[in-house]
């Protein structure tokens, strides 16, 4: 059996959690005449374009339902990468406790004599930087069949969920491109910006920019 390498450092995949501002209000009045759901307490409505026919309309609440179901599916897709990221910490304190093994450092698996090294460099920092002259230090001589399945089943687990992640930030990154251009087309097309709230009254045709008051009661 062949010698394998594992990395026990996580991939870096750091993604912003914030909501993207401009996520618009869409309440407007149905045919009934009633508002769908009311304004916050401490906002007001101001006029910000009048719509100018049904074509306009219907390209508006068309971009606004892509960006819509956009934001709900990267949400999903935050979720998703949350519970990965916990896969990690729970593999990585597996391997703590039974190997060992620490999640920042590199390791190497003699499957053959089932035996862990560590692969530091000259400095006697962990790396794994190409070209890097590394020394090699045992860790840990694996006892049973038993426990090498355990070792292995492990860090195949860890790594397939390492490469889930890599994947799910990809397309967290795709959503939020896409969501971009839609925010460009807004801008382009209504004039709108995408650190505003909005307020679309179907009845009238009406695109309204949600304002906040201060404390005062002033606009902001």
């Amino acid at each position: 059996m062949k010698q394998w390498t594992m990395s026990i450092v996580v991939a870096a995949c750091v993604i912003p959690f914030s909501l993207q501002a401009g996520m618009f209000g869409w309440m407007g009045k149905k045919d009934s005449g009633e508002t769908t759901e009311a304004l916050a307490t401490n906002t007001v409505k101001r006029l910000h374009l009048k719509i100018a026919d049904k074509a306009a309309e219907k390209e508006l609440l068309q971009m606004t339902e892509v960006k819509r179901i956009l934001f709900q599916e990267r949400q999903v897709l935050l979720l998703v990468i949350e519970e990965k990221r916990r896969d990690l910490d729970n593999f990585d304190a597996a391997f703590t406790k039974s190997f060992g093994i620490r999640k920042d450092r590199n390791y190497r698996y003699d499957a053959k004599t089932m035996t862990i090294y560590e692969e530091v460099d000259k400095t006697g920092a962990a790396t794994n930087a190409p070209g890097t002259a590394v020394e090699t230090k045992l860790i840990k001589k694996l006892g049973s069949e038993p426990e090498s399945r355990k070792f292995a089943s492990l860090a195949a687990a860890k790594q397939l969920t390492q490469e889930d992640l890599i994947v799910l930030v990809r397309l967290v990154r795709e959503k939020e491109a896409a969501m971009g251009r839609i925010d460009d087309a807004f801008k382009e097309k209504f004039s709108m910006s995408r650190d505003r709230n909005y307020w679309y009254d179907t009845s009238t045709m009406q695109l309204y920019e949600i304002v906040k008051l201060s404390s005062k009661g002033v606009v902001q």
